[in-house]
């Protein structure tokens, strides 16, 4: 498997910039408020998304296995899509690296089963327990998975941290089109 920065690389579609100059630019631009929503959050992205959509986010795991790595113990690759009633419904789609070394048991094999976001798994009652820790956000093609017009989409890489210790790095593609979605 390739290294995290070479795997979630984007083809990015304009430069590459930093979160900060990102959400800079989302910002100082009203009709893409819930993106800048979005970039401010360090918490959980499940319940983010529910909040904003008044009910509960569906989760279609699309492919995942398992990868032992002598360094990192065993690592649970995913990719999946969040979305609102059917996946057609699309609200981001997200690559996945779990340590799964780093989660209790029950945790393990909920993650594993894929029926819920790892939000909410992780922190089952958005106490604040999970942080985010930006890599890099950065503008690439719109994947088709995402189910929208718009030809670019808003792609956020980061660390999540579960206690302070990192159990997950994960890139989600987004943009205000499926995030429209929200109501």
């Amino acid at each position: 498997m390739k290294d995290w920065e070479e795997k979630f690389a984007g083809a990015a579609l304009d430069r590459q910039t930093d979160a900060n100059e990102a959400a800079d630019t989302l910002m100082a631009a009203p009709e893409l408020s819930r993106l800048s929503d979005y970039l401010a959050l360090s918490g959980s992205t499940t319940y983010f998304l529910e909040r904003h959509a008044g009910r509960s986010v569906g989760v279609e795991v699309l492919n995942q296995y398992v990868e032992p790595d002598p360094e990192r113990g065993d690592i649970l690759h995913r990719r999946s899509r969040l979305y609102l009633d059917r996946p057609g419904n699309a609200l981001l789609i997200a690559d996945v690296e779990v340590f799964l070394d780093r989660l209790a048991t029950d945790q393990r094999r909920s993650v594993l089963d894929g029926r819920e976001g790892l939000g909410r798994l992780l922190d089952p009652h958005n106490r604040g327990h999970l942080r985010k820790r930006d890599i890099e956000v950065v503008w690439v093609a719109a994947p088709p998975l995402l189910c929208v017009a718009d030809t670019r989409a808003l792609a956020r890489s980061f660390e999540l941290l579960m206690e302070g210790e990192t159990c997950a790095r994960i890139r989600e593609i987004l943009n205000e089109a499926s995030l429209a979605r929200l109501g």
